[in-house]
C-alpha cells in the first residue's frame, strides 16, 4: 500500500511538471530546470528525476543549445486523438444540461455561418412557458445574445458586412445604429457576455457568452434564454456570469489557452 501511495504522489508530482511546462508553453516560454522547481514547490533533484521518464516519453523535450525544456511531439499527438473524437455539441451538452437545470431556462449552442447565427443544439426548459426555437434556425448577429457574443470576437470585417448589409428592425429595441451597435460589442468584450433585451423578438430575453478553441478562437457561443416576465434585465445580469463560467467549461474542454479564458474575463 506504501509503494503504491509513493508511485501515485510521483505520478501527480510529474503531472504538475508537465501542466507547469505547458502554461509556460502558453506564456511562450521555455522553463529552466529551477524556474520548474520554483513555480512547482518541489526542488531541483525531484523536479530532475520527475523530467527523465517524460522527456524519454516524448511528452516533454528538452532544448539542446539552452536546456530549457518544452512542450514534447507526443502531447500534440495526443491533442490531436482528442479533439478528433470529440465535436463541441458533444462536450456542450452535458455542461448546457446542467445551466438548464440551474437556471430553469432554455439553453443554446450556436455558430456563426456568413451574417448569421446558427441554433445547433438546444436544451429545453422544464417549465411549461419558455423560449421557442428550432434547430437549424438562423437569426442575425446583431439582434441576439450569441450572435452579438460572436460578432464582437469576429474580424472587423464581419462588422463593416453587416453593417452593408443593414440591420433591420426585428422589434422597437433591435440595435440599428452601427455606432450604438459598436458600443454594443466593446460592452460585450468588457463583461464577458452579452445581452439580448427583446432585441430579436418582443418579450423574449437572453444572454450569451464565447467558446474557444485549443487555438484560443471563439468557435461557438452558448446562451440561454426565457420570457422577459421571469428574465429581468437584473437577472440577466446575474446569470450572465454563470454562462460565462459554463461557456470556459466548454472551452477548456476543447484545450483552450488559459491565458485566453482569463483575458476574456477582464
Amino acid at each position: 500500500m506504501g509503494a503504491a501511495r509513493n508511485q501515485s504522489s510521483s505520478l501527480r508530482r510529474a503531472l504538475d511538471v508537465l501542466a507547469e511546462v505547458a502554461a509556460a508553453c502558453e506564456r511562450d516560454t521555455s522553463p529552466t530546470l529551477t524556474e520548474i522547481a520554483t513555480r512547482t514547490g518541489l526542488n531541483r533533484s525531484t523536479v530532475s528525476r520527475l523530467l527523465q521518464p517524460l522527456i524519454d516519453a516524448r511528452l516533454i523535450d528538452q532544448e539542446q543549445a539552452s536546456g530549457r525544456y518544452r512542450l514534447g511531439p507526443q502531447t500534440a499527438r495526443l491533442g490531436q486523438v482528442y479533439l478528433e473524437h470529440f465535436s463541441v455539441h458533444d462536450l456542450a451538452e452535458p455542461v448546457l444540461r446542467s445551466l438548464v437545470e440551474e437556471s430553469q431556462e432554455t439553453a443554446h449552442l450556436g455558430i456563426r455561418d456568413g451574417l448569421d447565427v446558427v441554433y445547433v443544439h438546444k436544451v429545453e426548459s422544464p417549465l411549461s412557458v419558455r423560449t421557442v426555437s428550432r434547430i437549424g434556425s438562423r437569426q442575425p448577429l446583431y439582434s441576439t445574445a450569441m450572435g452579438k457574443t460572436l460578432l464582437a470576437h469576429s474580424d472587423p470585417s464581419v462588422m463593416e458586412a453587416v453593417m452593408e448589409h443593414g440591420m433591420a428592425s426585428r422589434t422597437e429595441y433591435t440595435i440599428t445604429d452601427p455606432e450604438a451597435l459598436a458600443d454594443a460589442l466593446r460592452q460585450v468584450r468588457s463583461d464577458g457576455f452579452a445581452i439580448d433585451d427583446q432585441e430579436n423578438e418582443c418579450e423574449i430575453r437572453c444572454v450569451g457568452a464565447p467558446v474557444f478553441d485549443h487555438r484560443g478562437e471563439v468557435i461557438a457561443a452558448i446562451s440561454i434564454s426565457g420570457p422577459a416576465t421571469r428574465m429581468s434585465v437584473e437577472r440577466l445580469r446575474l446569470l450572465g456570469g454563470r454562462v460565462v463560467d459554463a461557456a470556459e467549461e466548454i472551452s477548456r474542454r476543447l484545450a483552450a489557452p488559459e491565458a485566453v479564458l482569463s483575458a476574456a474575463r477582464r
